[in-house]
């Protein structure tokens, strides 16, 4: 669907390496070589390192010129009506395969369906940046590879959706402007259930209402540079009911490259979902955030140093989904 609707080329990739432990491969296995292991921590094994350069190389390559390179493997653009994807297996390009699918279900019987809901280090000068809702200070943190650079999370990109503005009918409301330096320091997570209960009945309350935040970090100590990078967006994956813009995707493997990283929160569950089907709930709404989050970054991140051309990586599926103009 994305390949027929798309006016830029499309290009796939399926995540089939195994790691030196010989792990069973799943929906966003591939996060573990840009975001570092969330479930099992520690290093990564020097096979496992050489797949990381090749995944982060792929990823600031397409940040760049809109064209993911693995140096050596030949990566064709897919099709509507044909699959093209690259299988990648091992970091050795040798192995890694370009492979086609002819026959595919027709997208638009899918797409017919309703969607329903199934260490912190500072420094003696913190980063700050002046942006036209105000001034924002951030904090420096030190990337994989032991580089600065500076993090400002939990930014509102819009007016918390509490009270009146919980099942709002229209999108949300922009942010407003503050007085004073706004401390961003304070990573948050919109409200849900917890992800792994084993007790049904004494199930964990996680996040808050007022969740509409952003985060940003800059590969520098000072983001207010001349030199403007490319900017990645990352929309987070959870099945519309779980996770945050941190929860899986911390920033530290990227900051070791010269790109500007970004996520944010939106509502989950029947917040952020729940649909009348009429007027009164139409439903959507934690896609509605996203778009206004879009928007946020495309206003404001000049002031981070990035250029506001974004680049979305790896698309789990509220990414996917929310790519589909049968959706929104």
């Amino acid at each position: 669907m994305q390949a027929k609707v798309a006016s830029s080329p499309v290009y796939y990739y399926y995540f089939s390496y195994p790691g030196d432990n010989n792990e069973a491969k799943s929906h966003g296995a591939d996060g573990k070589y840009f975001f570092g292991n969330f479930f099992v921590p520690g290093p990564l094994t020097p096979n496992e390192t050489k797949m990381k350069d090749i995944m982060v190389d792929m990823l600031i390559s397409f940040a760049k010129t809109s064209i993911p390179v693995i140096e050596g493997v030949k990566w064709e653009t897919t099709a509507y009506d044909k699959l093209t994807y690259l299988n990648i297996r091992s970091f050795r390009p040798e192995e890694i395969e370009l492979l086609t699918v002819d026959e595919l279900t027709p997208r638009e019987f899918w797409h017919s369906l309703k969607f329903a809901e199934n260490e912190n280090l500072f420094s003696d000068e913190r980063p700050v940046v002046t942006t036209s809702l105000g001034k924002i200070r951030g904090y420096i943190k030190t990337s994989h590879d032991g580089r600065k650079f500076s993090a400002f999370e939990g930014l509102p990109f819009a007016k918390p959706p509490i009270g009146s503005r919980r099942f709002e009918v229209d999108e949300p409301e922009p942010a407003e402007p503050w007085s004073g330096v706004w401390d961003a320091n304070n990573p948050t997570a919109c409200a849900q259930t917890g992800l792994m209960e084993i007790n049904v009945t004494q199930v964990a309350k996680l996040g808050d209402e007022d969740c509409l935040h952003i985060n940003v970090f800059v590969p520098r100590e000072n983001p207010n540079s001349q030199d403007k990078l490319d900017v990645i967006v990352h929309i987070h994956g959870g099945a519309y009911m779980y996770g945050s813009g941190l929860m899986f995707t911390p920033p530290e493997i990227l900051m070791d490259r010269d790109v500007v990283f970004v996520t944010f929160n939106y509502r989950l569950g029947i917040l952020g979902f729940l649909s009348t089907e009429d007027d009164v709930v139409p439903g959507n709404n934690g896609l509605k955030d996203q778009v206004m989050a879009l928007r946020w970054i495309q206003n404001h991140i000049a002031n981070f140093g990035a250029f506001t051309s974004i680049t979305s990586p790896r698309c789990p599926k509220a990414c996917s989904i929310a790519d589909s103009p049968k959706v929104v």
